[in-house]
Formats: C-alpha cells, sequence, structure tokens
C-alpha cells in the first residue's frame, strides 16, 4: 500500500498469536475515525482460511478494544465479497454484527461465477458478429497508451473525474506485481479502441478498469475485448471474473444500466458489507 501513502493517515494493525503472526487490518485514520482501509477496494481483517471462529471472535474483540483505547470514536469495516472464501467472510460477519451494528449498508459487486454463468445471446451474437471485423487483441505492459488515450479522457468526458491510480502508481504497481496486474488492448487497424486493467491472482480475476473511445463505442470494442477475456480466463481454470461495484455516481442506490450491463456479460449479484461502530 506504501505507493498512496501520502494520502492516507496509516493505523493498519498485525496480530500475533504466540509470537506467530496470525491476521491483518489494513486501516486508516480519518476525522477521529478509523477505516477499514480507504485505499482498498476490500478490507475487514485477514488471516489464514483455518482460522477457527473463536480465534477469530478474537482477533477482532483485539481490533476493537485497541482502537477504543486509543481513543478513537468511530470504527468503518468494510468486508471481502464471499467468493474469495466464503467460510472465513461468513465468520466474521456474523461476528461483526454481533458486536452491534449501526448505520450498515451492503454494497453489490457482479462478479461471473464459472460454475454457472451464461452470456446474454445479443452480446454473444454481436461477439461472433465482430471476429471478422480485424480486432487485434494485445497484452502490454505499457499502460501509458491505455491510461492517457482512453481512460482519462473517457472518465473526463463522462464522469468528470480521473482514474483512483494515477498512470505512475499503476505502472509502479505492475513493475511489482507482474504476475498479477495485467493490461489487455483492443486495436483496428492500428488505432487503439479499448482497454481494459486487470488484477489476478489465486483464482480470481477483477477488472479494475475498463474504458473505450467514441470510435470503440462505435463498434462495441469493450463488450468484444471483455468476452473475449472472460472466456479466456474460463478455458484456464478460473473459478471467478469480478467486475466489480454497480454503485451508482450520482446516489447511494445502483446504476441501473450497469447492472444490466454486467448481468448479461454473465455476473450474478454478490453483497459486500459494511459496518459501522460507536467505539
Amino acid at each position: 500500500m506504501s505507493y498512496h501513502s501520502d494520502r492516507f493517515i496509516d493505523r493498519s494493525l498485525v496480530i500475533y498469536r504466540n509470537d506467530q503472526l496470525c491476521a491483518v487490518f489494513p486501516a486508516n485514520e480519518s476525522d477521529m475515525g478509523i477505516f477499514s482501509h480507504q485505499g482498498l477496494t476490500f478490507g475487514g481483517v485477514l488471516c489464514r482460511e483455518t482460522e477457527t471462529f473463536d480465534g477469530l471472535e478474537e482477533i477482532v474483540s483485539l481490533v476493537v478494544d485497541f482502537y477504543r483505547k486509543m481513543g478513537f470514536k468511530m470504527l468503518y469495516v468494510k468486508l471481502m465479497p464471499s467468493f474469495f472464501d466464503a467460510h472465513i467472510l461468513n465468520i466474521q460477519h456474523l461476528i461483526w454484527t454481533n458486536l452491534g451494528r449501526i448505520n450498515s449498508y451492503s454494497e453489490k459487486t457482479m462478479s461471473i461465477d464459472y460454475k454457472n454463468f451464461r452470456i446474454h445471446k445479443s452480446k454473444l451474437k454481436r461477439f461472433r458478429k465482430y471476429q471478422t471485423f480485424g480486432f487485434e487483441i494485445v497484452k502490454t505492459t505499457d499502460f501509458q497508451i491505455f491510461w492517457n488515450s482512453v481512460l482519462i479522457p473517457r472518465l473526463k468526458s463522462k464522469h468528470s473525474v480521473d482514474p483512483v491510480h494515477s498512470l505512475d502508481e499503476i505502472q509502479r504497481l505492475a513493475n511489482q506485481f507482474p504476475e498479477n496486474i495485467l493490461q489487455y488492448c483492443i486495436f483496428k487497424e492500428g488505432r487503439m479502441l479499448a482497454g481494459i486493467t486487470l488484477f489476478v491472482n489465486d483464482g480470481i480475476v477483477k477488472s479494475q478498469y475498463g474504458a473505450t473511445s467514441d470510435a470503440g463505442e462505435a463498434c462495441y470494442a469493450l463488450d468484444f475485448l471483455f468476452i473475449s477475456l472472460i472466456q479466456q480466463y474460463d478455458s484456464l481454470g478460473f473459478r471467478y471474473f469480478d467486475m466489480g461495484s454497480v454503485r451508482s455516481d450520482y446516489s447511494s442506490g445502483i446504476n441501473q444500466g450497469l447492472w444490466k450491463q454486467k448481468q448479461e456479460f454473465g455476473c450474478s449479484e454478490y453483497i459486500l458489507p459494511h459496518f459501522e461502530f460507536q467505539l
């Protein structure tokens, strides 16, 4: 997390049992509250999959007591969606619930379960149509062309925002984790039309960024690239293809257009629980 350490006051914890590391709790401080780290997509207590209910309950109690004794007033926790490790996450969900949550809510994330998914027939029909269009899909270690030519302009024009990661940050992370952070781009006659940035680990692939140019939108280049990658990771034996949140940019509700699009790619809904505690 050091690449964005200047943005956060870090209050992360490491928890030991009998001198052995057993868990970590990534967190930052903001306005006298502790947040399950705002610089990370997912959070909560991270531990071994063999951790017992009693052991995890003890860890959570230690975390809460530590921040309370430091004088913090609130604790905000976000968990991972259940497909990462359903057993541990179900236990953790129950433990945090038993502590007495207030103002909690559940965010929806969309993911393909490769054991049970179906891409909508209209998307597959269009995909087959464009297979002879002359698209070229390229895997690259250079993030600059996608960031500067497609992603930044698209986010600016559509939502007036910048990518969460700057070009320097994503390039630095990819250099540190070359097997886990991947960039795919799609071209037509040498012209870049769209791209998708993937975070890949342990049988799960997450599409962190996906964007298209106006020219790419006209020929459904991003859809073509998504389906190509969905099929590719299915053939490689992956378990899930996570396409991320469907939260609206303009309210606390769901972006219905985004929800429908991801559902048509074969995604199912998963819950990303959030908890808020008064310390």
